[in-house]
């Protein structure tokens, strides 16, 4: 059984929640052409993060990268670590 959670925020499209409570991005309209992408945070205190995510649209791209870089769901592995404290961050993305 699914249950629909619609979030109504022109930045997110609705989801869904599996049987495990796992989320599941609906799209509406053509799906989005999934790509390879290098996702870079940078922080204000140096500290660079750089990711290589393979098959994923841009926009989860990023999500995955700054949420989820860890999870063993997405092809996300770091590739560039320039360590140092955390502050702010800002995120850049570029097609691989």
């Amino acid at each position: 059984m699914t249950k629909k959670i619609l979030i109504n925020t022109s930045q997110q499209a609705p989801m869904q929640v599996d049987e495990n409570g796992d989320t599941l991005r609906q799209v509406f309209g053509p799906t989005p052409k999934k790509k390879d992408w290098q996702v870079t945070l940078s922080y204000n205190i140096r500290h660079d993060d750089t990711y290589s995510i393979k098959n994923e649209t841009k926009e989860d791209a990023i999500y995955i990268a700054e949420n989820q870089n860890a999870s063993p769901k997405y092809d996300c592995t770091l590739i560039k670590e320039d360590e140092s404290d955390v502050e702010d961050e800002e995120t850049s993305i570029k097609e691989c």
